[in-house]
């Protein structure tokens, strides 16, 4: 399940890092953006962690 939950996971922080770049492009949005970017690269990092958890957990409970 971690796997699938990665995948999403991975997926929704491409879209806060497209919308973080989207707002970097308005005067209001310089001040609060590339927050927005460095979150979704966490929420990216994040899903990798998840889909690694995984895969570690399917392959140990298959070598019992």
């Amino acid at each position: 399940m971690n796997i699938v939950n990665g995948i999403f996971t991975i997926f929704n922080g491409f879209l806060v890092v497209v919308v973080g770049i989207i707002f970097c492009c308005t005067i209001i949005g310089l001040l609060w953006g590339p927050a927005v970017v460095m979150f979704g690269s966490g929420m990216i990092v994040k899903g990798f962690a998840q889909i690694g958890i995984g895969t570690y957990n399917a392959v140990k409970s298959r070598d019992r």
